[in-house]
């Protein structure tokens, strides 16, 4: 049996250890929380392309969203996050099951600026695409 980690984990694990005073999440805090934790990092799963050798490699889609009070200070961020996220390729990232290991990352978008449609925050993100090995277990 081939298993693959998930990417969503290994992304939001491995940023969580290297991004200080961000908070790193999959779902964007609710209301009430959310000024306390500014700046914030969600990381959602997009749906992903198949590849040819499905045994070998996963790949896995993300965006990458930051929410912060200033388009300045999303902007920088999320160039932060995406320095970040563009080094994941050949490095290991310690999950619970296993080691992850990231064979590539690919299809890198440079950041976009927003504002959020919930709120008066701004935003910024990009997306990327992610190629796991299977765990060793």
């Amino acid at each position: 049996m081939v298993i693959f980690p998930d990417a969503q984990l290994v992304a939001i694990t491995h940023l969580r250890s290297v991004l200080d005073g961000v908070e790193v999440c999959s779902e964007p805090p609710g209301p009430d929380e959310m000024a306390g934790l500014l700046p914030v990092l969600v990381v959602t799963g997009l749906p992903s392309p198949p590849m040819p050798n499905r045994w070998a490699l996963s790949a896995s889609r993300l965006f990458f969203e930051v929410i912060a009070q200033d388009q300045p200070t999303a902007n920088q961020v999320a160039n932060i996050v995406n320095a970040h996220v563009r080094s994941l390729g050949g490095s290991t990232v310690p999950i619970v099951g296993g080691d992850a290991v990231v064979s590539t990352v690919r299809n890198t978008a440079p950041p976009e600026s927003g504002d959020d449609t919930n709120s008066n925050y701004r935003t910024a993100g990009f997306s990327a695409e992610l190629l796991l090995r299977p765990l060793r277990t």
